[in-house]
């Protein structure tokens, strides 16, 4: 196999993926499995809000009577769901108002039974903060914490406490009988963490929560204190099924990669970390054929350049495999968007750090200065999918001979 074979291969490969955990369809399979009696009404919550909603209406049609959807843009749900556009990633006034919406549907709906449907970027899009604490100042302490570069699993921690909506409290305005269909966009974390679990609570230290926004410098007295104080650290979980994830995305990925008669090897755990540190230690370690990989890597940022995670992953890689007729390394976000960027990432081999130096750029001052974009557009390495509709975070692939 030729690089530009494997390059082709991945993104046949990485088309199929994304297909695989498109919203509309993992939900529509996840209720064809189920029976149900009586009306049915859903709160939709996240980045694939409206398609999930679209998924239960294409196998219970008119028995879906009612519910309430919220997702980051506008969207045509089912003409029986009330649409609400949130904020993300920090939560305003519009998710304060999503977030009311769907309590008031809960507890004034008769269904017979609630579908909750929830997928990545529902912790900021949906909100109720706790009393005496504004939606301002609850999206000033998120803020606050991202600008300090707090740990992905602090930040969350925070999200879950910090709310009377998340980690369960959901559950505390409906009685009809429910279920949760998630889709997952946290790797190896557990289903609590999606959105900030809305309907699935567990366990919480106040004083962790504390220490987390001392560190940040966020003063911890007066309503926050109370809040904390008074938190149930008591698990509250509802019936639920993951309907797609990125391991998931990477098994349809390995199967479409398989057709190719080489080996195709998965991670046992999905990687994290530095993006550019964590991409060469994936390709270093690769096996002869193919590895595909989900996870979702961290960027710390230093320089004013334009990129996202996997455009600097692929950066990094292929400094490091400048030269090499043999590797071919792809990293790709499955909802479309890279960062603040157009693109789902790239895809580079061997002669792709040559192609910026012909250009006129250097790859390795680029990658100082978090400028990733644009020596790969120069190189002709960019992947650009246009938003894809879903999220189970990203794909990393590696091919070598």
């Amino acid at each position: 196999m030729t690089p530009a074979e494997a390059r082709q291969l991945i993104r046949e490969s990485f088309s199929a993926a994304v297909a695989a955990v498109d919203p509309r369809a993992a939900t529509a399979r996840a209720l064809s499995e189920r029976s149900f009696e009586g009306s049915v009404g859903v709160v939709a919550l996240g980045k694939g809000a409206s398609a999930m909603a679209w998924g239960v209406h294409d196998v219970l049609a008119d028995r879906l009577v009612s519910g309430v959807a919220v997702g980051p843009v506008e969207a045509e749900p089912p003409a029986t769901i009330a649409w609400h556009t949130g904020s993300h990633p920090i939560p305003d006034h519009r998710s304060e108002a999503a977030g009311r919406a769907i309590v008031a549907y809960l507890e004034s709906t008769d269904v017979d039974f609630v579908l909750f449907l929830i997928s990545g970027g529902g912790s900021a899009l949906a909100e109720i903060p706790p009393e005496g604490v504004t939606i301002d100042e609850l999206g000033a302490i998120q803020r606050r914490l991202m600008d300090a570069s707090v740990p992905i699993e602090q930040l969350n921690l925070v999200r879950r406490a910090v709310s009377l909506l998340k980690n369960g409290r959901m559950l505390e305005h409906v009685s009809a009988p429910h279920e949760t269909l998630l889709i997952s966009d946290v790797g190896d974390e557990g289903p609590e963490v999606i959105a900030s679990g809305p309907t699935l609570g567990g366990p919480i230290d106040p004083e962790l929560v504390a220490a987390v926004l001392k560190r940040s410098g966020i003063e911890v007295s007066g309503p926050i204190a109370a809040h904390l104080a008074s938190l149930n650290t008591t698990a509250q979980n509802d019936a639920w099924t993951v309907v797609a994830d990125g391991w998931s995305a990477a098994g349809t990925a390995a199967r479409v990669l398989g057709q190719s008669g080489l080996n195709v090897s998965i991670p046992k755990r999905c990687f994290s970390g530095e993006a550019r540190r964590v991409a060469p230690a994936l390709v270093r370690g690769a096996e002869s054929g193919f590895t595909v990989a989900p996870g979702e890597a961290t960027v710390t940022v230093t320089g004013d350049g334009v990129g996202g995670r996997n455009t600097e992953a692929a950066l990094a890689v292929a400094i490091q495999i400048d030269g090499l007729d043999d590797v071919v390394f792809a990293s790709l976000t499955t909802d479309g968007v890279d960062g603040a960027t157009d693109t789902a990432g790239a895809i580079v081999d061997g002669g792709s750090a040559a192609r910026m130096r012909e250009a006129g750029l250097s790859p390795e001052a680029a990658l100082m200065n978090n400028d990733s974009q644009s020596p790969l557009d120069a190189s002709g390495d960019l992947v650009r999918t246009g938003p894809t509709g879903t999220n189970v975070a990203d794909l990393w692939f590696v091919w070598s001979r």
